[in-house]
């Protein structure tokens, strides 16, 4: 069933409050005027709290657009809707860095993927060879302190020096970010 709701009451879009979010990548000047034109063309897939698992982008850019309401549906398997969402986004655009080490934490934390499938199957889809330490090194740049993350969302650090922020000690990666 679809319901319309404000777009304002779904919530968290916070990547850290979010148990879904992988996407960084704000939506467009073109989305937004889109959406504001057509609205919300595919609901918002959320779990039974209302918290988005689906459609961070769009729901964005419904915010942005002022829109009073977006259509919403309940996924009965929020974990089955990560996944179907990941395909579905990597089918029509790339991921950043930081994007494909939250997709791979999401998949792995919230989806319970193991770790050999993780290897095998998505690390070749996200263009990343199928190994362990590829694997390790992406998951440990999802777990930086909150303070690099922030920059990076803010103001985009270059992906050699994310990769390198994770090899440092947690305690050192924020002051080491402030050079970058």
């Amino acid at each position: 069933d679809i319901e319309l709701l404000a777009p304002h009451t779904l919530g968290p879009l916070e990547h850290e409050l979010s148990p879904y979010r992988y996407s960084f990548t704000p939506p467009g000047a073109s989305f937004v005027r889109s959406v504001r034109t057509a609205g919300v063309l595919k609901p918002i897939a959320t779990d039974s709290q209302g918290r988005p698992v689906c459609g961070f982008r769009r729901l964005e850019a419904a915010l942005e657009a002022g829109l009073p309401v977006v259509p919403v549906c309940r996924a009965p398997d929020p974990r089955a809707a990560l996944i179907a969402g990941f395909w579905e986004n990597l089918g029509h655009r790339s991921f950043t860095l930081l994007e494909k080490a939250f997709a791979l934490k999401r998949l792995s934390e919230t989806c319970g993927i193991e770790q050999k499938t993780l290897i095998e199957v998505f690390l070749p889809a996200l263009d990343l060879p199928p190994k362990k330490s590829f694997l390790r090194k992406y998951l440990k740049v999802a777990s930086l302190p909150q303070e690099v993350l922030d920059k990076e969302i803010r103001t985009g650090l270059k992906d050699g020096h994310l990769l390198l922020l994770c090899e440092v000690p947690r305690e050192a990666a924020p002051l080491l970010a402030q050079l970058f």
